[in-house]
């Protein structure tokens, strides 16, 4: 009786406190904590989550445990912070970073680590907020919280590690690694004999011009794509590492043999070029070297057996063309279509029907002529099915049916295209695409890119080709009995002396377009002329018509400098009757 007197008349000591010292032992649960737990809201406790989630820690200051919510929001500020400044006064080391296989393959894992730990944080942070005798009804609702609160933070995280994890891959596989991501992942191995030896630092310093070999095949299904290749396409691209000006220069498929460097150990074996001692043996000429050679040779004469291809090609298209040749890109054209695709598409003019499908060998008696066309027009949107027979599509053959139309498809022609597409490709891919579709990008890679472009070269020439997007491209294709070419007996002094003359012209003409500006005509448009997408690939083609003077007036493409802006620019009426 004296002790229930004595606590009434205390009044320090309320029923609901000793309760809560009852259930929580002594120096565990504070009682102001306790008391302020047990009459917090189940609205305050959520909002206070979602600050915990925005602020890791910051849920854990007012739930009392000060110290281990200090701890967890420093290093979390620490982090963003840190990273914020680092990418503000480290751009290129950022970007370096950003195309490193093994720092994006850690960053994958790291992601992974960091949003389990964010989500326990916010599982933790609730029940550290939550009333001490939750009912039915409040756990119920600091589940739900807790769940969408953690789907919140996991989806981004799950997202964020598969795009890294793709692009650690796909760098890894097409431009190799070394470290985790040799070990962990399937990547390139082995390194080519004929690769400059450029500084990270200042890469272009004491190099005025890049040289890169583009070489466009596929090969049939079930065939190894480093045995089984005939490239359909061969084309330079020669940069001028200060200003970006490029020059396409495309040497025939058919063109015989192709020499090899004096020092070279090939030589050794082709004094007289790549050859089989007959003129128009197909398998001698430019587009059999990267099958054939390696059967005709030690494997290891250049060093790495799995290089031979590229290696010998480099260097006999060096040789032939006085230029020096750094890397060398392969691009699997069933691979071009899921690029085209991952990029939405691209757009070009189509000045004359191209076919699609079709063949001609009248040495073989073989005249199919194409089913279906994509038909002429301005700025036509091609899928990766259509830009690939825009690229490839060819049917030389002449008959009653489809006249002369098709002499725009010779390997001149296509070769044009091809460069079309190129200035294409560099004029509508920007960086900001490339940010939003990289993933599908990457991918889309794996399947169609060949190269021996070490993966540490890739932030030097991403800048490079910033500044190429910068210029107007400019090409010059070499023909068969033009300008003193010959692809069954070339002359490769000849050939030499017109590379130069091309890469000269770019060069003046670059400058005289940077000095003299002028507003660019923009091509009449045909209203008129059907669309690309009017004409479905299922669809077979009415049969076009062609007058005898359009059809001859542009049979093929010139063999000057191409300006590729007005090259591929529409032309109305050429191709048409």
């Amino acid at each position: 009786m004296t002790q229930d007197n004595s606590a009434q008349s205390g009044g320090q000591q309320p029923r609901r406190f000793a309760d809560g010292e009852s259930a929580h032992p002594s120096g565990v649960v504070p009682q102001r904590i306790a008391d302020e737990s047990q009459h917090r809201s189940m609205a305050s406790t959520t909002g206070w989550t979602i600050l915990g989630t925005i602020f890791p820690g910051l849920g854990f200051i007012r739930a009392g445990r000060k110290v281990l919510g200090g701890v967890i929001l420093g290093v979390f500020l620490l982090l963003v912070v840190g990273a914020a400044a680092f990418t503000a006064f480290n751009s290129k080391l950022v970007v370096r970073l950003a195309l490193d296989a093994d720092v994006l393959l850690g960053a994958s894992i790291a992601i992974v680590v960091i949003g389990l730990l964010w989500v326990v944080c916010i599982a933790a942070t609730n029940l550290s907020l939550r009333p001490p005798f939750p009912t039915p009804a409040q756990r119920a609702a600091s589940a739900v919280t807790v769940g969408v609160l953690s789907l919140v933070v996991a989806a981004p995280a799950a997202i964020a590690t598969n795009v890294t994890f793709t692009m650690a891959t796909a760098v890894c596989k097409i431009f190799g690694g070394n470290g985790i991501a040799e070990a962990v992942l399937d990547c390139k191995s082995g390194g080519s004999a004929t690769l400059p030896n450029l500084p990270l630092d200042d890469t272009w310093k004491d190099k005025p011009r890049l040289n890169v070999l583009v070489l466009g095949g596929d090969n049939g299904e079930g065939r190894d794509p480093k045995l089984s290749i005939r490239p359909d396409t061969v084309i330079v691209a020669s940069i001028d590492t200060a200003n970006g000006d490029t020059t396409l220069i495309s040497i025939p498929r058919q063109t015989g043999f192709m020499p090899f460097p004096k020092d070279s150990p090939l030589y050794k074996y082709f004094p007289n070029g790549f050859n089989g001692g007959t003129v128009d043996d197909s398998e001698y000429m430019l587009n059999a070297m990267w099958q054939n050679l390696p059967e005709l040779v030690p494997k290891d004469i250049l060093g790495n057996p799995d290089t031979l291809s590229s290696d010998a090609m480099k260097l006999s298209v060096g040789e032939a063309t006085g230029l020096t040749i750094d890397y060398f890109v392969l691009i699997n054209m069933d691979g071009f279509k899921a690029l085209i695709d991952a990029l939405g598409g691209i757009t070009v003019n189509i000045n004359y029907p191209i076919p699609m499908g079709g063949k001609c060998e009248p040495t073989q008696g073989i005249n199919q002529p194409p089913n279906y066309y994509l038909k002429p027009g301005p700025d036509q949107h091609l899928t990766g099915n259509r830009a690939l027979w825009y690229a490839r599509g060819r049917y030389a053959c002449t008959s009653a049916k489809w006249g002369n139309l098709f002499e725009h498809n010779s390997n001149q022609a296509r070769m044009a295209r091809q460069t079309c597409m190129i200035n294409a490709v560099v004029k509508q891919i920007t960086p900001e695409n490339l940010l939003l579709k990289y993933q599908s990008i990457a991918e889309a890679g794996e399947q169609m890119i060949m190269t021996d472009v070490p993966s540490d070269m890739l932030q030097p020439l991403m800048y490079l080709a910033g500044k190429v997007r910068g210029t107007k491209l400019y090409s010059y294709n070499f023909e068969h009995n033009k300008d003193g070419f010959s692809t069954s007996t070339p002359n490769f002094d000849v050939m030499r002396e017109l590379v130069k003359k091309a890469i000269s012209a770019t060069e003046k003409a670059n400058k005289r377009v940077t000095e003299e500006p002028s507003t660019p005509s923009v091509p009449a448009t045909d209203a008129s002329a059907p669309s690309e997408a009017s004409v479905p690939e299922s669809s077979p083609a009415p049969e076009p018509t062609v007058s005898e003077s359009s059809a001859s007036a542009s049979s093929s493409p010139s063999s000057k400098y191409n300006d590729l802006d007005n090259a591929c620019a529409y032309h109305p009426g050429e191709g048409e009757g």
